[in-house]
C-alpha cells in the first residue's frame, strides 16, 4: 500500500512538472499576442492607427475652429441615427403587433365552445390581447433606439472619439459639476428620455451617472408635450 501512494505521488509529480514547463513555453506567445492586442486592458478590433496618424486626427477634430462644429456635427448624425432611423422600425413594430391582436380577435370564435362559454374565457381574452401584446408594444417600441443607441456609442467609443468629446466639453461641463461626455446623453434627452438615460454608461464614475440621470427628466422631449398641454389647459384657461 505505502509503495502504491508513493508511486501515485511520484507521477503527480511528474504531472505537475510538466504542465509548469508547457506553461513556461507558451508564456511568450502569450504575452506577444497581448501585448499586439491588449490595450488598457481592452482588446483592439481594426486598423490601429500610428502615432503620426493619431496626431493628425487630433490637430482636426481638437481645433479650437473646427472642434465644436464637427462635435455638433457628430452629435446630429447620433441623434438622427437613433431617432431617424429608428421611427420606422418602431412604426413596423407597433402595426406588427396591433395585426397581431386583430389576428387573435377575428379567430378567437373557432376555438372549442367550451372554452369560449367558460366563466375566465373573457378574462384570458382580455390578458393576452391588453394585457400581454399591450404590455410588449409599450416595452418593444424602445427596442428599436435602444439598439441603434448602443451602436452608435459602441462606434464612438472604438474611435476613442469619446476622450477626444471629453477634453472638448470639459471646460464647458465643469461648470455644473459634470464631465465632458454628459453632454451626449444630454443632447439625446430632447429626443426621449429612455435612450438618453441608457447613455449614461459612457460615463466612468457614478456619481456622475447619477447627476446626469437626475438632471435628464428636466430637458423636454417631445413624450412629455401633451403632459405640458394637459398642466396647460387644467390651470390656464
Amino acid at each position: 500500500m505505502r509503495l502504491l501512494r508513493r508511486l501515485i505521488r511520484l507521477q503527480r509529480n511528474r504531472s505537475n512538472r510538466a504542465a509548469r514547463a508547457v506553461s513556461r513555453a507558451q508564456a511568450p506567445a502569450r504575452v506577444r499576442f497581448g501585448r499586439n492586442h491588449a490595450h488598457h486592458g481592452r482588446y483592439q478590433y481594426g486598423i490601429t492607427l500610428s502615432a503620426k496618424a493619431t496626431a493628425k486626427i487630433d490637430r482636426v477634430v481638437l481645433n479650437k475652429f473646427l472642434g465644436f462644429p464637427l462635435f455638433l456635427l457628430t452629435i446630429y448624425l447620433l441623434f438622427l441615427l437613433i431617432f431617424k432611423l429608428g421611427a420606422p422600425m418602431v412604426t413596423f413594430l407597433e402595426v406588427a403587433i396591433e395585426h397581431t391582436g386583430d389576428w387573435i380577435t377575428a379567430n378567437w370564435q373557432y376555438l372549442p365552445a367550451a372554452l369560449i362559454q367558460h366563466p375566465l374565457s373573457a378574462d384570458f381574452y382580455s390578458l393576452l390581447v391588453d394585457g400581454i401584446l399591450g404590455g410588449v408594444v409599450g416595452v418593444m417600441i424602445f427596442l428599436p433606439n435602444i439598439v441603434l443607441l448602443y451602436l452608435g456609442i459602441s462606434i464612438l467609443e472604438d474611435s476613442k472619439y469619446l476622450e477626444r468629446i471629453t477634453l472638448l466639453m470639459d471646460g464647458i461641463m465643469s461648470k455644473i459639476g459634470l464631465p465632458g461626455k454628459s453632454f451626449i446623453p444630454m443632447i439625446l434627452g430632447f429626443g426621449c428620455s429612455l435612450p438618453a438615460i441608457m447613455a449614461t454608461k459612457i460615463l466612468e464614475k457614478r456619481s456622475d451617472r447619477l447627476k446626469t440621470i437626475l438632471m435628464i427628466p428636466l430637458i423636454s422631449c417631445g413624450g412629455k408635450l401633451p403632459i405640458y398641454t394637459l398642466i396647460i389647459s387644467a390651470f390656464f384657461h
